[in-house]
């Protein structure tokens, strides 16, 4: 696992960080683990969104059929 330095955090910024941890229950480096990942699971997800929006965009000039009567037809047939 690596390690990361945060350098010149403000005073105020390390006090709403500790403020947290406190209201957490976990050490100072806990809570900042917490928030990076936190953080890097929302970058994932808005780029999976973001990856959606253009297969949705691709996806939006293919015709599609609907399969109701099919479907109705193959019932009324017997099949299941």
């Amino acid at each position: 696992m690596a390690n990361v330095l945060v350098r010149n955090v403000s005073d105020q910024t390390l006090q709403h960080l500790k403020a947290q941890a406190l209201a957490h229950g976990r050490s100072l480096q806990a809570e900042a683990k917490a928030i990076l990942e936190r953080e890097a699971d929302l970058v994932d997800r808005l780029s999976l969104v973001q990856e959606l929006r253009v297969f949705r965009k691709t996806m939006s000039n293919v015709p599609v059929s609907d399969s109701t009567k099919e479907l109705r037809k193959l019932r009324q047939e017997g099949h299941r």
